[in-house]
């Protein structure tokens, strides 16, 4: 369900209808380029990924996805502002990264071997990855960043830390915060800036923190999603 929020009492509902019974949207994010072109970024477990370019114009849409037996995708997160670069996680701690979810049909397969645990979440900021696992948090500093500028080299090794914490999700606040939230309810504030200069003092970077992977070219499968437009009350309570 799409919502094009507008002034008055009527608004404008999109909703688009896949095949239920073979795409599981367990995350989502929207991704945005610089002409405001919007996809939507979905997390399909077991389908892999899947990427939607979306809106409110009442014509069909492909439904574009792509996986690997054995990735089960976990989560997906937008590498960038106003860019439609892209990285998702596997449960089993497998990313790989778009630098366009769109067109990119070369993508790139990493794998940490430092990381452990089962992944929870994959988040981007300041040009960061960080995974959060049931054993750990993980930043790998500057992976984004360099993606996007086409500067990243799968044979060095990567600047990173870990705080060892047992948490159940985390997001960001700001690009300036990461907010683990622990089993008993607990929410954990760690400052993002204060990482970065923890690891430039004390960096962790070591051949054990190289990737392990390579390029890969998945073959993507296109559906068609058929979106109506319907109008709606808005209700004030």
């Amino acid at each position: 369900m799409i919502v094009n929020p507008s002034t008055g009492e009527k608004h404008n509902l999109g909703i688009t209808d896949p095949d239920a019974s073979t795409v599981y949207f367990y995350k989502v994010t929207v991704l945005r380029d610089e002409q405001g072109n919007e996809v939507l970024a979905c997390a399909a477990r077991q389908m892999g990924v899947a990427a939607i370019p979306f809106g409110l114009r009442g014509v069909e849409h492909d439904l574009q996805t792509f996986g690997y037996k054995g990735w089960d995708v976990v989560d997906i997160c937008a590498l960038a502002p106003n860019s439609l670069a892209a990285a998702a996680i596997g449960k089993d701690g497998t990313i790989r990264l778009f630098r366009n979810l769109l067109t990119d049909r070369a993508t790139l397969s990493v794998r940490f071997p430092t990381i452990t645990g089962v992944a929870y979440r994959l988040l981007s900021c300041r040009g960061h990855l960080l995974v959060l696992t049931s054993k750990a948090v993980y930043v790998f500093f500057g992976v984004a960043g360099k993606l996007i500028r086409d500067e990243l080299m799968m044979s060095e090794p990567v600047l990173m830390t870990s705080i060892q914490i047992e948490a159940v999700d985390a997001n960001l606040y700001r690009e300036k915060y990461l907010l683990i939230v622990k089993p008993e309810n607990q929410v954990v504030r760690i400052d993002i800036m204060a990482l970065e200069a923890a690891a430039t003092k004390h960096p962790q970077s070591s051949a054990d923190q190289q990737f392990v992977g390579g390029v890969d070219y998945p073959n993507w499968d296109s559906s068609e999603l058929l979106e109506t437009t319907r109008s709606v009350m808005a209700l004030a309570s």
